[in-house]
């Protein structure tokens, strides 16, 4: 009965909406701009509606322009860009700086807000200028308040934060009222500087307002960023409400784009906490709304996130196809970053060019007789609208042919990965034959790879791999080598992999020796290789960073069985490095440390004792007798 009920209310509201915007067609113009103002920031379809709406009955008049910048930011919200610079284009069209320059600067402000989302910083910036030296001479205080907002949004993406605040503050001083958008862009700012409590203090004011809850726009603005500044904080419950909430207000308003981020960063949230099952609906949501948007972005980050889940399964190979199309798909992106910013210096060249061309005529002009002007205005106008037709149809064949060539693109490697998904039980026979092979392959390329570098970082990070990959070949070498390929000698690998790193690294055994104590302990593959990867990254921390300037001394390797859990532990006598250091030294690496040791349910921790002691005790292993 309950459900009946409840069926029966929302049909009832839905033919009481329908009827009151049918009814919409029989009100006056005015009324429909006013309508639609109402339902801007709530709800955008609706807005959209009432525009079209007064479009089908306005032709030419003053308020066109107006209506115009009203659709152009209907879909901004949405973050359906294209149509919103198009409409901000028309808007544009119709009015100038002595013709409707309210109207004029208002589009001009819209064009730039779009051009900053899509990445066209120098395109937005020079509207947002001319837009406000209209608002300024225009005296609307307010207005220019809003200008100066979106600059200083423009420049914290540009990482100039000492512009930002200033273009921040001079919004602030220029407002009559509390302007929320406005507060919002400055905590995004305190989060910038690494100031959470500042940021937090900014969302909870503006949540504390009761007006505000009919504001999905702002709503999603602050849950969405206030979920990112809980996380910082710690505040685990805080980063699931916000989002959920965000989730809430992005659905109501259609913001597809918006929805992706949101779903990209619970999935990063939840798997760094190591809670993968959450992670993986997030993962899949994000990965619906990206392709349902063409968010290449969004996609190229949840799929670095899926490969990891990929590594934590075991599934290396498919780890490895995914990041071949992870970096093919970042390549990508930076070639169509790089075609925008081309395509941008191209039209501000141009521009400047047809600047200079009106300054040329406009003096000539002046020798002429006034109807002569007239005619020559009207010819300009007729060739600027024709110019700006031309732009528009050339920018939207652009934007459908480069998603089409990315839709091209993610259709022919979904059907590779589908294909080597048919071929992996097939493949699975062989790859124990195979992968001692192929690692001794890929350290000798890495090997070659590293002698044609120059930069040391890059040689560096090379050979870090290469040690990497020598790891878990001597793992397979070990099994191979033996009739019991059940399990691996630990002392027998630790030593070898020992050597292998210092030679690779040129220590001097007379001045630094290693000492393996293993207790005569056999691992199975599943347990030796985390753990082998985590003694090498420790190994090699001590080879780089414990004996400085010549400093001789000793590095011990200790493994055994205590109880129901295994320890392992790398000591040296070292100059001694905390945790923190560690981290910062070698960043990548001591992450990996910690996923390694996640695999095998481990923890991680580092003492100073006459040097560096890390030790590892791990809860999930497999001893052979």
């Amino acid at each position: 009965m309950p459900r009946i009920f409840y069926l029966l209310t929302v049909y009832a509201l839905l033919v009481l909406h329908n009827t009151s915007l049918s009814s919409s067609l029989d009100v006056s113009d005015s009324d429909l701009l006013a309508k639609a103002e109402i339902y801007l920031y709530s709800y955008p379809d609706s807005a959209i509606f009432y525009l079209e709406s007064y479009f089908q009955s306005s032709k030419e008049n003053p308020q066109l322009a107006r209506a115009y910048a009203l659709m152009g930011k209907a879909f901004d919200i949405q973050s359906k860009y294209d149509s919103a610079l198009y409409y901000y284009n028309l808007g544009v069209s119709l009015t100038s700086v002595s013709n409707l320059p309210e109207f004029y600067a208002q589009n001009l402000k819209g064009q730039g807000d779009v051009l900053l989302a899509l990445g066209r910083m120098s395109s937005a910036q020079e509207k947002f200028t001319i837009a406000l030296s209209c608002f300024d001479s225009l005296g609307l205080e307010d207005m220019a308040a809003g200008v100066y907002a979106s600059m200083g949004f423009l420049f914290q993406r540009s990482n100039d934060l000492k512009k930002a605040k200033e273009c921040y503050d001079q919004a602030l001083s220029r407002r009559n009222t509390t302007d929320y958008s406005l507060l919002i862009s400055l905590a995004t700012w305190y989060g910038r500087m690494n100031m959470p409590d500042s940021a937090l203090f900014i969302y909870e004011r503006v949540l504390n307002d009761p007006g505000l809850m009919s504001n999905p726009v702002l709503l999603a603005r602050v849950y969405n960023n206030g979920a990112i500044i809980h996380d910082q904080l710690g505040n685990h419950d805080k980063v699931i409400q916000y989002s959920q909430k965000a989730i809430a207000n992005n659905r109501q308003l259609g913001n597809l784009s918006s929805l992706g981020v949101v779903y990209q960063n619970l999935t990063q949230y939840h798997f760094l906490r190591g809670d993968y099952e959450r992670s993986r609906v997030c993962l899949d949501s994000g990965y619906y709304y990206a392709k349902k948007v063409g968010d290449l972005n969004v996609f190229i980050k949840l799929l670095g996130i899926d490969v990891e889940f990929e590594k934590l399964n075991n599934d290396y190979r498919r780890a490895e196809a995914m990041m071949e199309y992870y970096d093919y798909l970042k390549d990508s992106l930076h070639n169509l970053r790089q075609e925008s910013l081309v395509h941008e210096l191209n039209i501000q060249y141009e521009t400047a060019s047809n600047k200079q061309k009106i300054a040329e005529l406009e003096l000539e002009q002046k020798n002429v007789a006034l109807s002569l002007a007239r005619a020559n205005n009207q010819r300009n106008i007729f060739i600027s609208g024709f110019v700006l037709l031309i732009g528009v149809a050339g920018f939207l064949y652009y934007r459908y042919d480069t998603k089409k060539k990315t839709s091209d693109i993610l259709a022919v490697k979904n059907n590779q990965i589908s294909v080597s998904l048919a071929e992996r039980e097939t493949l699975l026979k062989e790859i124990h034959h195979r992968v001692k092979n192929n690692l001794q392959v890929i350290s000798s390329l890495l090997n070659l790879q590293a002698e044609t570098l120059e930069d040391d970082a890059a040689i560096s990070a090379v050979r870090q791999g290469q040690n990497r990959v020598k790891s878990m070949a001597l793992i397979h070498q070990r099994l191979y080598s033996t009739d019991d390929v059940r399990g691996v000698d630990i002392q027998d690998y630790l030593e070898s992999l020992c050597a292998e790193l210092f030679n690779a690294f040129g220590v001097n055994r007379d001045s630094i020796e290693f000492v393996v104590e293993t207790h005569g302990l056999k691992m199975d593959i599943d347990t030796v290789i985390p753990m082998g990867l985590i003694i090498n990254e420790l190994v090699t921390n001590c080879i780089k960073y414990a004996f400085p300037n010549d400093r001789g001394g000793q590095i011990q390797i200790q493994v055994y069985q205590e109880g129901e859990v295994l320890r392992a532990k790398v000591s040296d006598n070292g100059v001694g490095i905390s945790e923190v250091d560690l981290s910062k030294l070698n960043s990548f690496g001591w992450k990996m440390v910690h996923i390694l040791a996640m695999k095998v349910k481990g923890t991680i921790s580092v003492k100073n004792q006459n040097g560096t002691v890390v030790e590892l005790v791990m809860k999930r292993f497999k001893l052979v007798s």
